[in-house]
């Protein structure tokens, strides 16, 4: 998958992520063709191998954008509790329902699950934790392990369970109650941009 920082690459990223996500609408994943992705996107083939390895590489992109989208939504907070990071994040999850019921349709949540994991645990090193636990990187994993099972269970489910039953569900299961961003937001968003 292409990493740079090229704006002509990047948007090519987009608009081919964005072909997929209208073919997912209308096709199953595995009926839609590279063929079909260019042809959607408005770009060759040949842009498409320089962006991306395969479809499901396309498909690990959009989850990946998604959840960069949370991380910095969620950095402009100083202080979360548990709960409320659940919340967000059961929420978050509840406004791209049909982006994430169709890879949950597709046998792709191990895409979503893995880069909602990543997402969460790099989103938790922002934020120090309040309790005599410490907030290494094991427990972040399993926290953000935790919370995004729970959020793919619940849609492969098609859950009807509300989000805050969800939620209280989660939260009750630990002894942390809030988190407190380490420094600034700004110095966050840069840190998960990786800049």
């Amino acid at each position: 998958m292409y990493n740079g920082k090229n704006p002509s690459a990047l948007q090519s990223q987009r608009m081919l992520s964005e072909a997929l996500v209208s073919l997912m609408d209308s096709y199953p994943f595995s009926e839609i063709t590279v063929t079909m992705i260019c042809s959607k996107a408005g770009v060759s083939r040949q842009t498409f191998y320089k962006m991306f390895d395969s479809k499901e590489d396309v498909a690990r992109y959009m989850a990946k954008r998604k959840c960069l989208e949370f991380e910095l939504s969620m950095i402009r907070y100083k202080t979360l509790t548990l709960e409320e990071l659940s919340a967000k994040t059961f929420s978050f999850f509840e406004n791209n329902r049909k982006l994430i019921q169709n890879l949950v349709n597709n046998q792709l949540q191990h895409i979503l699950l893995e880069q909602a994991q990543l997402a969460l645990t790099d989103l938790l090193t922002c934020f120090d934790c309040d309790s005599a636990n410490i907030m290494d990187e094991s427990n972040r994993v399993f926290i953000a392990g935790g919370l995004c099972s729970m959020v793919i269970n619940w849609a492969e489910k098609d859950s009807k369970t509300s989000l805050e039953s969800s939620v209280t569900h989660f939260t009750r299961l630990f002894t942390i109650r809030s988190f407190t961003r380490i420094g600034t937001a700004k110095e966050a968003a840069q840190k998960l941009q990786g800049i």
